[in-house]
């Protein structure tokens, strides 16, 4: 995904350590700590302690750009980003773009947003 960085909202950062908080992921997607930990493959308890720790930056980052894409797609629509990753998606073989990245599969929801924004065929 291009420019990645400056597309990240930032309402997903820790203002102090200038990175991806999960916490505040949690907020944004209305997710609980045990589903952030799935994502990230991490503990609920490092969420908890520790929610913008350097260990769950790669798959945080992941969802920022997922969330970045898909409000690029929506025109800032934050309801329709949350729409579109409870949905089931057919492209995703019926499954809800969100149960996938709690399940270890972030990275297929990260190539249909980049696919969505390039114009690519799904």
């Amino acid at each position: 995904m291009q420019d990645e960085v400056s597309r990240i909202p930032p309402e997903l950062l820790n203002s102090l350590s200038g990175r991806l908080d999960s916490l505040r992921v949690a907020r944004y997607l209305y997710i609980d700590t045990k589903q952030v930990a799935m994502i990230t493959g991490s503990t609920e308890q490092l969420i908890r302690d520790e929610p913008d720790s350097p260990s769950v930056q790669e798959p945080l980052r992941k969802v920022a750009l997922i969330i970045a894409g898909l409000l690029e797609l929506t025109g800032g629509d934050k309801r329709s980003v949350l729409i579109w990753l409870k949905a089931l998606h057919p492209v995703l073989d019926d499954e809800a773009p969100l149960n996938l990245m709690m399940s270890g599969n972030i990275n297929e929801v990260v190539d249909l947003v980049d696919d969505l924004l390039t114009g690519a065929p799904a």
